[in-house]
């Protein structure tokens, strides 16, 4: 059996009982521990909202595509190969290409 020594590390501390890889603690009294604060996260939450909405903002949750997906990739493929030499394809572009200019990237 190991080795098995107690000590106190002053009279208000919990005596420690040490075993050969662990140490377990023994408490002496029914006093409880004082709680840390802790900051309620649903109320933190409904003040960070509130304060969205005093700014004008709206909260908008949407569901979209995952583009990390197999299925993403094979539906972008599909769609790209169906515009491909389409009258379609070079209005595309051109829509893509007058949004880019319209973004003012070198600010």
């Amino acid at each position: 059996m190991s080795e098995q020594r107690e000590w106190r590390i002053s009279d208000s501390a919990l005596p420690l009982r040490v075993w050969a890889d662990y140490i377990t603690l023994r408490a002496t009294c029914e006093a409880t521990m004082p709680r840390a604060a802790r900051t309620d996260t649903a109320e933190k939450s409904r003040r960070y909202r509130e304060g969205r909405k005093a700014a004008g903002m709206k909260l908008v949750r949407i569901w979209v595509p995952d583009p990390r997906s197999p299925a993403f990739a094979a539906m972008a493929e599909r769609e790209a190969a169906s515009l491909r030499g389409a009258p379609e394809e070079q209005e595309a572009l051109d829509f893509i290409e007058a949004a880019m200019r319209d973004l003012d990237l070198d600010a």
